[in-house]
């Protein structure tokens, strides 16, 4: 017999303990800006931290054809850069912000899962913990961090929201970030499995796809790159499949995306069985997910800064693979996912814009794509990362194979509870 998540209906401690969440990400953040430092390149604003900060300047005219496709954050920035008149202290300060709520939805989309608090706090340390907080630590003008934000928020308004907020946070998403065009795929996926009329789909879906090609639109007609028109990034695309056969470039990306939320998703790559249980319930979380992954198999050397909008994903697998734990299995992998976080991100050392291609981006190092003049060697460093990461999975997929009969959660998933 197949039984329902369990029930958690909203009430004062419910919305107390998100609050709680959201303040814990924001000690945290503010923690790691403290002890990471700030990139050295443009007094602050890095690379593309330069074109968002002239976008700040100038306006969404002012931004190049790829900042220009995520004029969101920009503009949710804007107020508080009237009052700066200065883009490195207004990014940082909105980071924070972005960091609370995200840590605080994240939370509200867990508890749909059934997570306990338990269960959402050990999901929120380790993803505020991991380098993709870190990076916008130190490297502050960046949209990623509200694009994630964005993108949580319509994830959560088509699970549990009214149909019309959820066409508003989808047409925020993707005007935040070009790749948020997945979240659609989420929900029209969704939408199709649960039998739900054409035309409640299209008033839901349609307006954020248009949003999406409109800008684009308007970012071609007023390019001065004509080949950005006629979609010139899809060769590129398909001529980094090269990369794929370089064996470097591909355990950097095997290593991302186990290690995309730290020690979360090392803990839960030996659990895949279970959390097929998921995916076979709910398909369309492998529309969200298979496009980021194919992109960024398909991108630069970033590499996982591209998985940035899988956290919401791992932590709702978590909190599904919560509720069949043992309690005693629940917490050693907790104990194991918060450990192994803090070995593979570092959360609290001290960056410099060498350490951030060594230890964050090292397929630049060696190539003309690197930027800077002292060039770092990435081993040893890598072939322990790679090592310990193994081990600890080898570990882990032994543990896994225990039983107890104590479980974590009281139910599994209801056939109509999805």
């Amino acid at each position: 017999m197949v039984t329902a998540y369990p029930v958690q209906r909203w009430s004062a401690s419910h919305l107390l303990g998100h609050l709680v969440l959201g303040g814990a990400a924001v000690a945290i953040f503010l923690a790691l800006q403290m002890t990471t430092g700030l990139i050295e390149i443009g007094g602050g604003t890095g690379w593309d931290g330069a074109d968002y900060g002239q976008m700040m300047r100038a306006g969404w005219s002012g931004g190049t054809v790829h900042t220009r496709l995520r004029p969101l954050v920009i503009w949710l920035n804007a107020p508080l850069y009237a009052l700066l008149d200065e883009p490195v202290h207004t990014f940082a300060i909105m980071n924070v912000v972005y960091t609370g709520l995200f840590a605080l939805v994240l939370s509200m989309l867990l508890q749909r899962y059934g997570a306990t608090l338990a269960v959402r706090a050990v999901a929120v340390v380790c993803i505020v913990l991991t380098n993709h907080f870190r990076l916008f630590a130190f490297y502050p003008v960046l949209v990623d961090l509200g694009a994630c934000l964005a993108l949580t928020v319509a994830l959560l308004l088509i699970l549990e929201g009214p149909r019309w907020a959820a066409a508003v946070a989808c047409i925020a998403a993707v005007l935040a970030r070009e790749y948020a065009v997945v979240v659609l795929c989420f929900g029209m996926h969704r939408d199709l499995r649960r039998g739900v009329a054409l035309w409640s789909t299209v008033a839901t879906f349609a307006p954020a796809a248009i949003a999406w090609l409109v800008l684009r639109l308007l970012v071609m007609r007023t390019s001065d790159i004509p080949e950005f028109g006629s979609m010139g990034w899809v060769p590129q695309m398909l001529a980094n499949v090269r990369l794929l056969k370089d064996p470097l470039f591909v355990a950097l990306f095997i290593y991302g995306v186990i290690t995309v939320a730290g020690g979360l998703s090392i803990v839960l790559t030996p659990q895949l069985r279970r959390c097929w249980r998921l995916i076979t319930r709910e398909p369309e979380w492998v529309s969200y997910t298979a496009p980021v992954l194919v992109m960024t198999a398909l991108g630069k050397a970033d590499l996982w800064r591209y998985l940035t909008p899988l956290l919401p994903v791992v932590a709702v697998f978590y909190a599904h693979l919560s509720l069949d734990l043992p309690r005693r299995r629940w917490l050693v992998l907790s104990a194991a996912a918060i450990v192994l976080t803090v070995w593979t991100q570092e959360p609290f050392s001290r960056m410099n814009a060498v350490r951030y291609f060594a230890d964050w981006f090292p397929y630049y190092v060696g190539t003309p794509q690197y930027p800077l003049d002292h060039q770092p060697s990435i081993w040893p460093a890598w072939g322990w990362r790679f090592l310990i990461v193994t081990l600890a999975l080898g570990a882990l997929m032994i543990y896994g194979d225990g039983r107890d009969p104590e479980r974590l959660g009281d139910a599994m998933i209801d056939a109509n509870g999805t």
